[in-house]
């Protein structure tokens, strides 16, 4: 009460400074509050998000079908990369479908070399240079033929010093292939357009005919 009076008796002018004064520390401080949790952030962002070129993250400029080939097969697994200096060493091929109906074979060397590839009926062999392919792969096999693609089997096998990618089609089928380069060497992917149901039907009728 006594507060009240007190400042009711001040005049108008000095009240107005009080009130001006308290305004103004009160804004400041949020101001100071609101500039520091935004200096934090940016800190933070600029912390985890890698330089171009680095890191894992994605373009969104990129090509779709490049940026797929790091994501993980429906069939195949990987095998451990050796380390530099040592024998390029091939991982075990991968096959993947697409919402879209299309489809993907890749396999990734764990050093740049040399690609040679061979186009036949109803095979497509792509060489890799020096490379070495793991026993346990050289046994395995994708059998892609349950799956609605234009690719019957996908083998890696080790021919004299060379790996090479074999992909069995049962369809005629113009694929795109893709070479590039990454950190830990370099990735060959051959993408399928989407295998019409005629084509299925006379791939089930042609095995069906096999004795």
């Amino acid at each position: 009460m006594h507060r009240n009076i007190a400042l009711a008796a001040l005049p108008l002018s000095v009240l107005f400074l009080l009130l001006s004064f308290a305004g103004c520390s009160a804004s400041g401080t949020a101001k100071v509050n609101v500039a520091g949790e935004g200096a934090e952030g940016s800190v933070q962002t600029g912390q985890q998000r890698p330089p171009a070129g680095e890191g894992v993250w994605e373009d969104d400029n990129a090509d779709p079908a490049v940026g797929a080939a790091a994501e993980a097969p429906a069939l195949g697994r990987s095998v451990e990369a050796q380390g530099h200096g040592e024998v390029p060493m091939a991982t075990l091929p991968g096959f993947r479908m697409f919402r879209d109906g299309t489809s993907r074979v890749f396999v990734e060397v764990s050093a740049e070399v040399p690609v040679k590839e061979t186009r036949a009926e109803g095979v497509l062999t792509y060489r890799f240079v020096g490379v070495k392919v793991p026993e346990r792969v050289n046994l395995m096999e994708l059998p892609t033929q349950y799956f609605p693609t234009p690719v019957s089997r996908v083998r890696l096998v080790k021919v004299e010093d060379d790996a090479e990618l074999i992909i069995e089609l049962r369809a005629a089928t113009k694929p795109k292939t893709r070479l590039r380069k990454d950190a830990g060497g370099t990735v060959l992917s051959v993408d399928f357009p989407r295998l019409s149901e005629s084509s299925l039907d006379d791939s089930d009728t042609r095995s069906n005919a096999k004795p």
